[in-house]
């Protein structure tokens, strides 16, 4: 259900995405996979304090999760704040290094 809620994303559904992942909870998913779900699609909604919330007590139980700060790093780009979002993408790159996601956005931020 997380990997049909990342499909849904990916074809500009977020609120069917919100559905899958509402599935993938009931069926046990693990809260740190549910919070990087449910974010993004809250990010592409615009749902800006709800995604914000979600992340930040996620941390609470998963603080070493790169794609909790990734999510945190789009969602300060959405909000117009990219010295945040440059410290979230390091932060994900740090826990993360092999993950090129966020080293590229830090790439692209540098460059703006």
């Amino acid at each position: 259900w997380l990997r049909l809620g990342d499909l849904l994303l990916g074809n500009n559904q977020p609120e069917e995405a919100l559905t899958a992942c509402a599935q993938a909870e009931k069926l046990g998913a693990k809260p740190a996979d549910l919070a990087v779900g449910r974010s993004a699609a809250l990010i592409a909604l615009k749902r800006y304090d709800e995604a914000s919330n979600l992340l930040q007590a996620a941390l609470v139980g998963a603080p070493q999760d790169a794609r909790l700060y990734y999510n945190l790093g789009r969602l300060a780009e959405s909000q117009g704040r990219p010295t945040d979002a440059k410290t979230f993408y390091a932060r994900a790159a740090e826990l993360a290094p092999d993950w090129t996601l966020p080293q590229q956005n830090l790439k692209r931020l540098a460059g703006s």
